[in-house]
């Protein structure tokens, strides 16, 4: 009997391992419109269903990859056993050609609606609205990226290369909108036992609202049989906008055929291409619903003074980079008013990265100052030093922290510190003192002429630490000079040596006293580093090695040190060249490798 379990328990892990290495391609997750009941309540004062149906449009809907064109031959089973196609799917775009046409919604990632057992069917599908009998809600208005259900009779065509093709007919739409649910947004599958949210206020951004004839009203009150509602004649009624979403639906145009001219064919291309353009509505500038509460993140910029009417001096926070919640960049900077939800965070530092809520029209500028109506921080969010809540004591903190200390600043630079000794905090006089002999970033990068990306890159690489830190800065000894000259220099001569040199020519690598410590130096394209790993091996013998563990598809490692005798694990690959003199002379520059 044991042998019997073992194998069962074998077979059952391995298929455990086959069906965990199957993966479901990113366009055929069944992802659609989802809010959890939680955001909702947590923020009354937001538009969540909106947001939710932007990030839809954002994450959910084919916006770059071009397909051809497509048979719909899945749907083909529902047309030969003469079944009805429970479907859903998300409202990418609409469509109007003509009063005889009307007009086509655009559905993509099209499933069969069963919550128990959903399949993906399609990754579009046309709906002509003059297909439509009817509407359970009786009125129905759907926005691109909105959840969309329906139950349609399935009918073929001819297609232009005359092959059979299936599509939607006869259909009644069930609602559309957001599911919502108890849990958080599951980002590889929706909840689909989840209730769709219909009526909720779209605004201005819709594409459709389609509402039932009187006596299709009256036959969906009486709880009639789907069946007989598809059979009603007629369609329903419905208005049409334009999408105003940064949406090219590929699908929407038809990729050429096979021509016998190339000529032609590019022709074709280029015709598509400008339909494409034409499709594709640019947001130039950035709409906010008056009244609505709009959320965004930025970083912190610069602190500015300003009076007010009263001819009071006041705070105002610049905040840069300024994006919504689809990612897309509203403004390049704006200003908010320094209230109190700003000092409750604590210490604010340039470059902060928050996230915030604002009723304001952005962008904005110094005469027209925003309101924060949430506000908090997105990274570095540890503990911070408090800020004073008193007036002056708050604009003396930033005069502080800037170093103003000019004749006029004396009372607020004074109120602050007073407020600071009052909280147990550094009196900041004394920590002016005791900054005397330290460096911060800005006055290394000075004094080594490098920017600070740079600097930030070297004391990461030298394992550099701050000795202390005060006021959102952090300050070094002025030994960190010493320790960085010689990874600077480095770095330049290799850069130089980059530069100056042409193709097949060589560079000039200057004595190190290293080179008297350590048996070998080896070149890459960064930098020289130095090491003992091959003493008393023959140069020859070395090259030999490092040719052949060069050849393995696995990477082997030298350990080495820099210039400034930080240790380095470098890959055999990297090397360019090696060599045992205090004057290794030649670095072979490749083309290839510029």
């Amino acid at each position: 009997m044991g042998f019997f379990r073992k194998l069962l328990k074998n077979i059952t892990n391995k298929k455990q391992q086959n069906e965990q290495k199957i993966q479901v391609k990113k366009d055929r997750k069944l992802l659609y419109p989802y809010l959890c009941k939680k955001t909702i309540d947590d923020h009354p004062n937001l538009d969540e269903y909106n947001l939710a149906r932007l990030y839809s449009i954002e994450n959910y809907l084919n916006q770059k990859k071009k397909t051809k064109e497509n048979d719909h031959l899945t749907l083909e089973r529902f047309y030969r056993q003469d079944k009805l196609f429970n479907w859903m799917g998300i409202a990418a775009d609409i469509r109007f050609e003509n009063k005889r046409s009307g007009g086509r919604l655009l559905l993509e990632r099209v499933a069969l609606d069963n919550p128990e057992h959903p399949v993906f069917i399609d990754d579009h599908l046309w709906l002509k609205l003059n297909d439509v009998k009817a509407v359970l809600t009786d009125q129905q208005t759907i926005g691109s990226g909105d959840a969309v259900r329906g139950v349609s009779k399935i009918d073929s065509y001819i297609g232009k290369e005359q092959q059979d093709k299936f599509g939607l007919r006869k259909t009644v739409i069930k609602n559309a909108g957001i599911y919502v649910g108890k849990k958080i947004r599951n980002p590889h599958q929706t909840n689909l036992h989840c209730k769709i949210v219909s009526n909720y206020d779209r605004k201005k951004d819709w594409v459709a609202k389609i509402s039932n004839k009187e006596n299709v009203s009256n036959l969906i009150n009486k709880k009639i049989d789907i069946n007989e509602l598809l059979q009603q004649k007629g369609h329903v009624e419905y208005r049409l906008k334009g999408n105003t979403h940064r949406h090219i639906i590929p699908q929407a145009v038809d990729l050429p055929t096979k021509t016998k001219s190339k000529k032609k064919a590019n022709d074709s291309v280029n015709q598509i291409k400008q339909n494409a353009q034409k499709l594709l509505v640019k947001k130039k500038n950035h709409i906010v619903v008056q009244g609505t509460i709009t959320r965004y993140t930025g970083k912190i910029g610069q602190i500015r003074y300003y009076r007010d009417q009263q001819d009071v001096l006041q705070l105002a926070i610049q905040v840069q980079n300024i994006r919504d919640e689809l990612n897309i960049k509203i403004a390049s900077r704006s200003y908010f008013a320094f209230s109190d939800k700003v000092i409750a965070l604590g210490e604010i530092n340039p470059n902060d990265q928050i996230a915030f809520s604002t009723r304001s029209i952005l962008p904005n500028n110094m005469s027209t100052i925003g309101k924060f109506e949430t506000i908090k921080f997105v990274k570095n969010t540890e503990k911070r030093l408090p800020l004073p809540k008193e007036h002056d004591a708050l604009i003396g903190y930033f005069m502080t922290v800037n170093r103003e200390g000019k004749e006029e600043n004396v009372p607020y630079l004074q109120a602050y510190r007073d407020w600071a000794i009052k909280n147990n905090l550094p009196d900041p006089q004394s920590m002016e003192e005791k900054l005397h002999g330290f460096l911060n970033k800005t006055d290394i990068a000075f004094k080594l002429k490098i920017d600070i990306k740079t600097l930030n890159k070297f004391l990461y690489d030298l394992r550099i630490k701050p000795s202390l830190k005060y006021q959102g800065k952090t300050y070094y000894s002025n030994k960190v000079i010493d320790k960085l000259r010689p990874k600077v220099a480095t770095e330049e001569m290799i850069a130089n040596a980059r530069k100056d040199s042409p193709l097949s020519s060589s560079s000039v690598i200057p004595y190190s006293p290293l080179a008297d410590e350590y048996d070998l130096v080896l070149v890459t394209k960064k930098a020289i580093y130095y090491t003992n790993t091959f003493k008393g091996k023959g140069l020859t013998k070395v090259e030999e090695h490092l040719d052949i563990t060069g050849q393995y598809k696995e990477d082997f490692y030298i350990k080495c040190v820099d210039g400034s005798h930080t240790e380095h694990f470098i890959k055999v690959k990297d090397i360019k060249e090696i060599g045992r003199d205090n004057h290794v002379r030649e670095i072979l520059i490749n083309n290839q490798n510029q």
